[in-house]
């Protein structure tokens, strides 16, 4: 027990006999209150890294990697003292001390140590414990633009990051209140008045902060859907319009000649396929050469381009259904392929083979396929 006394007394001797010993650990602008080393001067870390030329020292290179530019190159070091005439290139790319010896690493750029806070479990938790007075961006020597830019980078998508590039952010003009150089320390906690006052400035400046941070967020939030809104690609034939596709008119009524045949032309692959080719050539030189043939295709453009459009984006889409449709319309090219063979120069012709081919496809597609279910049906009846 008087061994212990004995060297906590000389603990005690020491802390006495040697105080600036303790304060200089604490490194620039900062003293040593009640153990713990606490910020008196914040200009010594208020974006200490910030210059004349934009983007220089750049925040994603380590002061190291500028240091030894200029040390090797000559072009560069001629180029850095006509910048900096009075200044060494360590005072404008290095880091200042802090109390942690060897802490920030001048091997180390501000965005290592930004991105180290924010994703290494337990870092942020010791920084605050070391400097409760700092941000990291104090630290490092960075604005807190430059900062808000390297989280972004981290937590924000890729059109997230483009949406805040297209709208600046007013919220970087608030400026926070800095204690007055006339008050460090003592003289300012002793100050009620002054403490009163500047507690007042950092609680208008947070709530003016936050409510600009709403906005602003406000106003990304609306960009990145814009963004994000899926480009439409329309089909041949049909063009976008309020965020669907629909046939390209020359006017806003289909025309009686119509469009292409758009579900042939995307179940083929092209408008140059035999399949469509000969579609379009039956349309132009047999039932557009008749009064009644005329009538027929003003009605069948009406109701054929309410759906073509849809059925065609989606067998682009999708080459399960192509097949499916390919195998459906098959019969039906066939069977107008019979137009081909006929002389069609009277109304009574066009009348004669149109109902003689609709009773055909009447036929195919539901007289034929119901006769056979029957059929089906009634052998599965008689064997139970």
């Amino acid at each position: 027990m008087m061994k212990i006394l004995i060297i906590f007394s000389m603990l005690i001797l020491i802390g006495m006999i040697f105080p600036s010993y303790a304060e200089e650990k604490c490194g620039l602008g900062a003293e040593l209150v009640d153990g713990l080393c606490q910020i008196t001067d914040y200009r010594v870390y208020h974006a200490y890294r910030i210059t004349h030329i934009e983007n220089f020292p750049d925040p994603e290179k380590s002061p190291q990697y500028y240091i030894d530019r200029y040390n090797i190159e000559s072009e560069y070091k001629s180029w850095f003292d006509s910048q900096f005439p009075n200044s060494s290139i360590e005072e404008i790319v290095g880091y200042r001390e802090t109390h942690i010896e060897g802490f920030p690493d001048n091997s180390k750029s501000p965005e290592y140590y930004v991105k180290l806070l924010h994703l290494e479990e337990g870092y942020e938790p010791w920084f605050d414990k070391q400097f409760p007075s700092l941000q990291i961006y104090n630290i490092v020597g960075i604005d807190q633009k430059q900062y808000k830019k390297i989280v972004d980078s981290i937590t924000l998508s890729e059109v997230e990051i483009q949406a805040r590039e297209e709208i600046p952010n007013p919220c970087i003009n608030i400026k926070e209140p800095i204690p007055s150089t006339e008050y460090q320390g003592d003289v300012g906690l002793n100050n009620p008045v002054y403490m009163e006052a500047f507690r007042e400035a950092q609680y208008q400046y947070q709530q003016q902060i936050q409510h600009c941070i709403r906005e602003y967020q406000m106003l990304i939030d609306q960009r990145v859907a814009e963004l994000e809104e899926p480009e439409i690609v329309c089909g041949t034939g049909t063009i976008e319009k309020n965020g669907i596709c629909v046939p390209d008119y020359p006017d806003t009524e289909p025309s009686s000649k119509g469009g292409g045949c758009l579900i042939a032309t995307a179940t083929f692959g092209s408008e140059l396929s035999s399949q469509v080719q000969m579609l379009r050539e039956i349309r132009d030189n047999s039932l557009l050469q008749t009064q009644s043939g005329l009538s027929f295709m003003q009605g069948f453009n009406q109701f054929y381009y309410s759906f073509s459009p849809t059925i065609a984006d989606y067998e682009r889409q999708n080459p399960v259904f192509k097949e499916a449709i390919k195998i459906t319309i098959t019969p039906l090219i066939s069977s107008l392929s019979i137009l081909n063979f006929v002389e069609m120069d009277s109304e009574f012709d066009v009348l004669g083979y149109g109902i003689g081919l609709i009773m055909l496809n009447v036929g195919m597609y539901f007289v034929a396929p119901v006769m056979v279910i029957h059929r089906i049906l009634k052998i599965l009846k008689s064997w139970f």
